[in-house]
């Protein structure tokens, strides 16, 4: 056998492989589910076509700023109970979300436990909401339309 000839049955079979395990894969991961190392990845699944948000920082000037740049958080309880606060009370990944809002819920727990690890006080803190900041995607064309639902009043320093 010619070396060309060898080298194509060795493409084939190592894309014969990787075809079979591209399709095990996908097998194994309906049968058993969302099971690390396996997923179906359902957050792909359905269209969010109409919405998309994020939790994020706007300040007095409503710039938006990543969470992840603030440093010494420190929020406002939501409640009235002043004994009750602590540098970061309550804050909820969930809060603002309706039916007609996506959200991606690993990223917006990782932003409010970013806050939660990250409390402290300093002079040179600006006042700050966090907020959920959404976008909402006409059917027809023309730009989304930008909104903002409050979770807490915050001051933090930014990097």
């Amino acid at each position: 056998m010619d070396e060309r000839a060898k080298n194509r049955i060795e493409r084939r079979a190592a894309l014969a492989v990787a075809g079979l395990s591209f399709v095990g894969y996908f097998a194994v991961a309906r049968i058993v589910g969302n099971v690390y190392p396996f997923s179906t990845f359902p957050m792909y699944a359905g269209e969010h076509l109409t919405s998309g948000s994020r939790i994020v920082a706007k300040d007095d000037m409503e710039h938006l700023h990543e969470v992840s740049d603030g440093i010494a958080w420190e929020c406002d309880a939501p409640s009235q109970d002043r004994a009750a606060q602590s540098a970061t009370p309550g804050l909820d990944p969930t809060a603002c979300i309706g039916r007609d809002v996506y959200s991606i819920t690993y990223v917006d727990r990782e932003a409010i436990d970013y806050v939660r690890a990250h409390p402290g006080s300093d002079p040179r803190s600006q006042p700050v909401d966090l907020v959920r900041h959404i976008w909402r995607f006409p059917d027809g064309e023309g730009p989304p339309t930008q909104t903002d639902c409050r979770i807490a009043r915050c001051r933090a320093l930014f990097r």
